[in-house]
């Protein structure tokens, strides 16, 4: 091994003096830094902007490797056998092979030095752009939640509705037996059980159990869903506290204008929990040193909100948070927007805060919002309710269905 390890380390400092090794370290740094500053377009969203430079930077890199690999693959050696170096090296105690892989592991320590002076420029660039204001807090909150933010995603947990359809499908099928109507069911389905009384039990039980899945799954006005329940997450962040001077209260709607300082609200986005004097609040808007926070009505004043005045002094808490990802489809056609109206606890009760979010959503297309890692007991627990908030004149009236696949939780694992 002590050959090849000569071999390799020749071949590295051959390919650092050679004019292609250093002509790719060159092209690659000024592309590096090039990339960031032609891409700062402020008329472009910033979350593009920063998902372009990724794209064009880690390409660009790869195209670079490869043409590193194969120039001074093939100039070196080529270059031995052209100059009469090769009958040198063959009358030395060298084996081919180990000629070879000397050779092919020299220029993978190249690579491997151009990937860490890649991945240092590409890391800069990425900040330097995470930095420039964005155009929007829709902007803001893509930029902070889904290109800085590696995120896990989970589906509530069905494990129990096995058993609660099978004994709902039981129940019907004993009450249409008192009732009377079970022989007539079978009979119903008889023909196409070929006269099989046991097959068409099981045909009445499967169309018992499609019913009471699709009853499970749609929300008739004024009533609850059944609650999603999401375990075991585990939340990358920690809390960050920041003073804050109050401007305005608005009593009637439980907002609060509150002044931050500029690089804090330069990180928050439109709809992210704050935790304003202990009451969980979600901003409404924001903007460039000031934001506007919204808080539930029974913690607005049982927490003195509503008694603060301009210039009071709060204590703000950015807390870490999950995101509620679903997709609401009504069962008619509504003249306006979805009145949405979610709560959220922690499944242990006692372990956690409770919130709530009331909104208006576009119907057959995924919302987002955010939650606040308060809500989740000591397990990683939580539980989320939809309120059917949708009734009063017929037109306004429908029912809501959340299909099983159109709900999740998004929650960070990582951050760049």
């Amino acid at each position: 091994m002590t050959s090849v390890w000569a071999v390799t380390r020749t071949t590295f400092v051959q390919c650092l003096r050679s004019k292609v090794g250093v002509a790719c370290m060159g092209v690659l740094t000024v592309l590096l830094v090039a990339i960031p500053l032609m891409v700062n377009e402020r008329s472009a969203p910033l979350a593009d902007r920063i998902r372009t430079f990724l794209a064009y930077s880690v390409g660009l890199t790869a195209i670079i490797l490869c043409l590193a690999t194969i120039l001074a693959s093939t100039a070196f050696i080529t270059g031995e056998v052209q100059k009469k170096q090769i009958f040198f090296l063959a009358a030395k105690p060298l084996a081919r092979w180990q000629y070879i892989i000397g050779r092919w592991l020299g220029v993978v320590l190249l690579d491997v030095a151009m990937l860490v002076l890649a991945g240092v420029g590409i890391y800069a660039g990425a900040q330097y752009l995470h930095g420039r204001p964005s155009l929007t807090p829709t902007d803001r909150r893509a930029v902070e939640t889904e290109v800085f933010t590696a995120r896990r995603k989970i589906s509530p947990d069905y494990s129990g509705d096995n058993k609660v359809i099978s004994d709902a499908v039981q129940a019907r099928i004993e009450k249409c037996k008192q009732e009377g109507s079970l022989e007539q069911m079978l009979s119903n389905f008889s023909p196409r059980a070929n006269g099989d009384r046991d097959q068409a039990m099981e045909m009445v039980r499967q169309d018992f159990e499609k019913t009471i899945r699709e009853r499970i799954k749609s929300i008739p006005p004024n009533t609850f869903s059944r609650p999603y329940f999401f375990r075991d997450v585990n939340i990358l962040g920690a809390s960050q506290s920041v003073g804050a001077t109050v401007e305005k209260v608005f009593e009637k709607e439980g907002v609060m204008q509150l002044t931050l300082p500029t690089q804090t609200t330069d990180r928050l986005m439109l709809g992210r929990p704050l935790d304003v004097n202990g009451a969980i609040s979600h901003i409404v808007d924001i903007d460039t040193g000031v934001v506007f926070v919204q808080v539930a009505k029974d913690p607005f004043f049982a927490k003195g909100l509503s008694l603060l005045k301009k210039g009071d002094h709060v204590d703000v808490v950015v807390e870490p948070f999950v995101q509620l990802t679903y997709k609401l489809s009504p069962g008619t056609n509504l003249p306006g927007p979805v009145k949405t109206n979610w709560r959220f606890d922690p499944i242990t009760p006692g372990q956690g805060l409770w919130d709530q979010i009331m909104q208006g959503d576009l119907p057959n297309v995924p919302i987002t919002v955010s939650v606040s890692a308060k809500c989740l007991d000591k397990s990683g627990g939580l539980v989320a309710l939809f309120y059917n908030d949708n009734f009063g004149t017929p037109a306004t009236t429908a029912s809501i269905t959340i299909e099983p696949s159109d709900i999740s939780l998004l929650y960070a694992v990582g951050t760049l």
